[in-house]
């Protein structure tokens, strides 16, 4: 019985872990979600940039 009792603990906290996780990542989100989208857009239009030119 011991050791069913250990893997049922290690899934709890195994899905508490992943459910911090996420709720850590939708805050990080949702506080800095548009900073977010600028960075990841100035990043995407810089390596489109570079790729065209070096594509030419």
């Amino acid at each position: 019985m011991g050791e069913k009792t250990a893997s049922v603990w290690n899934i709890i906290a195994t899905l508490f872990v992943s459910g911090v996780l996420v709720a850590g990542l939708v805050a990080a989100f949702t506080v800095f979600g548009d900073r977010i989208g600028d960075i990841f857009n100035t990043t995407l239009d810089g390596a489109l940039s570079t790729a065209k030119s070096f594509g030419k």
